[in-house]
């Protein structure tokens, strides 16, 4: 095969793959508000809380063994707190009651 049939082969599978994606939406925008709150509940899930804490594992053993000063371990601790209180943190700046 060629690497224009290939080509052509690629660029046929990658449109009959996306057509299904376009039944998802009827308005013009999307459900924007509906992508936000599933890239929050991301944020929020058991594998991401899961991955913070073997960041913090390896961020005191790294700092243990003298390989990470402090200084950078607590920005990892710290990154960890904004992610984690990103909602509180803008219902507290906004007023809003949360979810």
């Amino acid at each position: 095969m060629t690497f224009a049939r290939r080509r052509l082969a690629l660029a046929a599978l990658l449109a009959l793959s996306a057509s299904p994606a376009f039944a998802q939406s009827t308005s013009v925008g999307g459900d924007l508000g509906g992508f936000i709150q599933n890239i929050i509940d991301l944020l929020n899930s058991g594998v991401i809380r899961g991955l913070a804490v073997l960041a913090v594992i390896i961020t005191g053993i790294a700092w243990m063994f003298g390989h990470l000063d402090l200084r950078r371990a607590g920005t990892v601790v710290v990154g960890i707190i904004v992610i984690f209180g990103a909602t509180t943190i803008v219902d507290l700046i906004t007023g809003g009651a949360g979810a």
